[in-house]
């Protein structure tokens, strides 16, 4: 770092920035203790550019969360900070990458309004809210997020992540997009006997560029919308890719008949490199849009249009003159897509997990070997597809098979789960979780208890990934002058603790440049004192120069932090300029 002093006649010295460095790498971070009340200790805390500060946090789910100013320059969590991934001073956190643990379902109709027992209870990691597409994509360019931003805000307020994803298909696709006079790019209508109120409800197809441009506005506006609340980003663990729906979240589409298949290969322009495109450029938006986030893909191994490329289809009037991709080709296909181009970030997972049966052959052993007895689909083993996502390398999960009753069952799905697969999350419909919750398990242990074996699990399988839980955070900060730039400050909450009447403690950190220009002095004799402040030990090297081109050296001087004073005993000369180092 290079800071030139001009000394003029009267004495001044002007300062121009020409060169940075950084402080040292490797040095011990500042430590902030959070308290479980979300205090800090220290409250307040100086720091340096390029310097390391490290919150100590009290639990697994608390979280430090940057707060704005309000227009009496205080520091007000009620109002929403945006998170800015490309921020170097972007320090929400800590991150959420590949969550594990046990989540519950909300309702799928609004208000998605999970129980309040659910959201306070220390048993469950987070909630898989599902709203539907209709609900929330109101018109072109229109979108209703007040319902799931309550949800979400009562994820941060008790320190749960959650996952999200827009439903289309049967009671979810918005009809709208089907009318050219509301919008100009109207989506070819599909009709597969599907009725609302005694009327039609249409289907779009992905072979149809307008349904894509619609479902992919919703996500952009969805990420534009979720990025302006810090707080909301960071407590997401999963995009849920959907948009090809049939009754559910799951991907699948309408594929039980003949007339299904002509409806699909004629209108719909159905095609598997159709398929392939759509979930390619959905896979490619949300990674765009979150980064910093992952994907689930939650599969239906056959639930896709058995056509191929041409347009054809079994039951077809005239004859088949190309392989068709029957069974699960399609699936295996995306799912090898989204492992390539994502790598970890695009996790998999299957909703119908049943109680464990006998016939599964997992002992425990991880990875889990695709033993061929899991082949037989409908066992009651683990989904095989899942299976071999894991033994790729892949964070897989599972949700509950809709329909569980009892206690019993649902200790046996969590014993399914753990034996018979390396899947890390596990998600439950709300009731039966609940139940569960207060009956207690037949094995004695808590749900809770059983998350925090996923979440070891996960730890143990995927060790260079970040904990998603972990008990710190850390974040390096600079100034965006350099790091000789103006002093920033920086105020921050505990993301679980406080309310918009009782707003907890605010902490505050100040970062200040490493080197910096205090002032001069000249003496009658010419000598110049030049004064700095210096945020790092080193030896501080001091150079002159009388036109900005040729340098002298005047003296490396060793030094510590704090104050520094170096002289010049300059003689004859009216002005000079001054540069300072620490290399």
């Amino acid at each position: 770092m290079k800071i030139p002093f001009k000394s003029l006649p009267l004495g001044v010295v002007l300062s121009a920035v020409l060169n940075l460095s950084f402080a040292v790498r490797g040095a011990a971070p500042h430590v902030i203790e959070v308290r479980e009340d979300g205090s800090f200790s220290p409250t307040e805390l100086e720091i340096y550019s390029g310097d390391t500060v490290e919150w100590r946090l009290p639990n697994r789910t608390s979280t430090i969360i940057p707060v704005s100013l309000n227009s009496n320059g205080q520091p007000d969590r009620t109002i929403p900070t945006p998170f800015v991934a490309t921020n170097r001073n972007e320090f929400t956190g800590p991150p959420v990458r590949a969550a594990s643990g046990v989540f519950t379902l909300s309702p799928e109709e609004l208000p998605y309004a999970t129980q309040d027992g659910t959201w306070q209870s220390t048993n469950f990691t987070g909630v898989f809210i599902r709203p539907r597409w209709n609900e929330v994509h109101t018109g072109p360019g229109q979108f209703n997020w007040v319902e799931i931003d309550a949800q979400i805000a009562r994820a941060v307020a008790n320190g749960k992540v959650y996952s999200l994803g827009f439903k289309a298909g049967s009671r979810g696709t918005p009809q709208w997009i089907f009318d050219g006079l509301v919008t100009e790019a109207p989506v070819t209508k599909l009709d597969f006997g599907f009725r609302e109120l005694g009327r039609p409800f249409y289907q779009g197809s992905p072979a149809d560029a307008n349904f894509r441009r619609h479902y992919f506005d919703l996500l952009r506006a969805w990420a534009a919308h979720l990025r302006e609340n810090n707080a909301h980003y960071r407590a997401l663990a999963y995009l849920k890719i959907s948009g090809l729906n049939l009754h559910t979240h799951e991907n699948r589409l309408p594929n039980e008949s003949v007339s299904d298949l002509a409806t699909w290969a004629g209108p719909g322009r159905y095609t598997p490199t159709a398929l392939y495109a759509f979930y390619a450029e959905q896979t490619a938006l949300l990674a765009t849009e979150f980064p910093d986030k992952d994907q689930s893909y939650a599969l239906i191994q056959d639930g896709f249009p058995e056509i191929n490329d041409l347009g054809e289809y079994a039951g077809q009037p005239n004859q088949v003159t190309a392989p068709i991709p029957a069974g699960a080709t399609q699936t295996e296909f995306i799912l090898q897509q989204g492992r390539t181009n994502h790598q970890r970030r695009f996790a998999v997972q299957h909703n119908g997990l049943q109680p464990k049966p006998t016939f599964c052959p997992g002992t425990g052993t991880h990875p889990t070997p695709v033993d061929p007895k899991f082949h037989y689909v409908g066992s009651g083993c683990p989904n095989r597809w899942v299976l071999a996502e894991s033994a790729a390398g892949q964070v897989t999960g599972y949700q509950d098979v809709a329909g569980i009753t009892n206690v019993v069952d649902l200790e046996a799905t969590f014993q399914n789960a753990w034996d018979n697969s390396d899947g890390v999350f596990l998600e439950v419909y709300e009731g039966i979780g609940r139940l569960a919750e207060a009956r207690g398990l037949p094995s004695g242990m808590t749900i809770a208890q059983w998350a925090e074996r996923f979440h070891e699990r996960r730890r143990a399988l995927f060790p260079t990934l970040p904990d998603p839980f972990p008990q710190s955070h850390q974040h390096t900060f600079f100034l965006p002058d350099g790091p000789d730039g103006a002093a920033q400050t920086f105020h921050f909450v505990s993301g679980t603790s406080g309310s918009a009447t009782s707003p907890g403690v605010y902490g505050r950190l100040t970062v200040l440049p490493v080197l910096s220009f205090v002032g001069q002095n000249r003496s009658a004799d010419g000598t110049v004192t030049l004064s700095l402040k210096s945020g790092r030990s080193g030896t501080l090297r001091l150079e002159s120069s009388d036109d900005l081109s040729s340098w002298r050296l005047v003296s490396d001087t060793p030094i510590s932090t704090g104050l520094v004073t170096v002289t010049d005993p300059v003689t004859g000369v009216d002005a000079r300029y001054y540069r300072a180092s620490l290399p």
